[in-house]
C-alpha cells in the first residue's frame, strides 16, 4: 500500500468550498480520485496541540 492520507490547506473554509465547486478542478480531481479506493474531503480546523484533549 502506498500513501493513505493527502493533507492539503486552504485558506480559508470558503476557499475550500470554491475550489471544489470549480468546474476546472472538479475534471481534474477525476483523475486523481480515480485511482484512490475511497477518496474523501474532510474540512478541519487547525487546533494548538492538545487542545480538546481531556485526562
Amino acid at each position: 500500500m502506498s500513501e493513505t492520507a493527502f493533507i492539503a490547506v486552504s485558506p480559508s473554509a470558503q476557499a475550500f468550498i470554491d475550489r471544489v465547486r470549480d468546474a476546472e478542478y472538479r475534471v481534474l480531481a477525476a483523475h486523481r480520485t480515480a485511482g484512490v479506493a475511497d477518496p474523501r474531503h474532510l474540512c478541519v480546523s487547525p487546533r494548538e496541540p492538545g487542545e480538546g484533549l481531556e485526562e
